[in-house]
């Protein structure tokens, strides 16, 4: 017995070549919109990121974003702002003036989603008369590629941040060095994963 043909003549492929070309061309559209929405994130985000030339925060967004979860694209020396969402206190370092005064918390900060390592100051809840002169390095154990910010603090609601480096696996610690009117206080951290 042989196929039956439609009494039209033709065959189904034959007669709804328009539907499968259509169908076709609409998971191609699909497939090619998937594959380009890191560029479209890039292109709402804006292009612009921040440079190690600068060494200031910077308002432009920062860093490019990829859609893909747990992949943020960054590079060395971007600013962190972009990876505080999953930002969580590697360590937490309590300091004191020299006469046991609590001045602050020095803060090693990692983002998984960014897979990136910074270094934070959170001033205490009562600054001396004047101010603090912090300066503030992230340091990659792997390469000794450092990350450092200085500035001087006023304001209790005024945390001080580095830029952030690239999580390679390796250790990381932070330094600080702060000018207070009791003296100088210098700390840093373990080096830790």
């Amino acid at each position: 017995m042989s196929n039956p043909t439609p009494p039209s003549g033709r065959s189904w492929p034959q007669r709804h070549w328009k539907l499968i070309v259509a169908i076709a061309t609409a998971i191609a559209g699909v497939i090619a919109f998937l594959a380009n929405l890191s560029q479209i994130g890039q292109w709402i985000e804006g292009s612009s990121t921040p440079t190690s030339a600068a060494k200031t925060v910077s308002n432009s967004p920062s860093p490019r974003y990829s859609f893909r979860p747990g992949d943020k694209i960054v590079q060395d020396h971007d600013d962190p702002r972009g990876c505080t969402g999953d930002a969580r206190h590697a360590i937490d370092q309590p300091l004191t003036d020299p006469n046991g005064r609590p001045i602050g918390t020095l803060q090693l900060m990692n983002s998984l989603i960014c897979n990136a390592m910074w270094g934070r100051f959170q001033p205490a809840s009562a600054l001396p008369a004047g101010g603090l002169d912090v300066t503030i390095t992230v340091h990659r154990q792997s390469d000794g590629i450092e990350e450092s910010y200085h500035d001087r603090i006023n304001r209790v609601d005024q945390p001080l941040f580095t830029f952030l480096l690239r999580d390679d696996g390796s250790c990381f610690n932070v330094k600080i060095s702060i000018g207070a009117p009791a003296g100088v206080v210098n700390s840093q951290t373990p080096c830790t994963r």
